[in-house]
């Protein structure tokens, strides 16, 4: 649990894209809060996300696991498909809580698995567990598109 919590959170001069393969070796089922805060508040990583950076994740989500993990990083422009790997089941808490909150610099679409949007997999998704995932990322193509409680 929380093993990558906050791992670069506030390091805001921290610059640049993430690195591709980052987190290559991570496969498995999530467990709660792995991805918590992970670059939250790194409001100088630039470029888009990664592909595949998450991609060895499957299997029912876990509470708290991408919680605020992008909070606040500006800069990113676009989310790839795919970035959660084949996550499934039922949503917990927190699973996606915020993640792009503050995002402003993302275009494109927002984050889908297996080509469907995350809010298309979990439609009946409540504010605790997936509340503002994109608030304020309006550059999003599916913005207008994305039910008020993931915005």
């Amino acid at each position: 649990e929380y093993l990558f919590d906050s791992t670069f959170s506030g390091c805001s001069g921290l610059s640049g894209e993430i690195p591709a393969g980052l987190f290559q070796g991570i496969s498995g089922t999530p467990l709660y809060g792995v991805f918590y805060r992970t670059f939250s508040g790194c409001s100088g990583l630039t470029g888009p996300i990664p592909e595949n950076l998450f991609a060895g994740i499957y299997g029912s989500p876990a509470g708290s696991m991408f919680y605020y993990s992008f909070f606040g990083c500006k800069k990113l422009t676009t989310i790839p498909d795919d970035l959660f790997g084949d996550i499934s089941g039922t949503a917990k808490t927190g699973m996606f809580g915020g993640m792009f909150s503050g995002c402003t610099g993302l275009g494109g679409s927002s984050a889908k698995i297996n080509g469907q949007y995350l809010y298309n997999i979990w439609p009946a998704a409540t504010d605790n567990q997936i509340g503002d995932m994109y608030y304020n990322a309006t550059g999003l193509d599916d913005y207008n598109a994305i039910p008020t409680l993931w915005k």
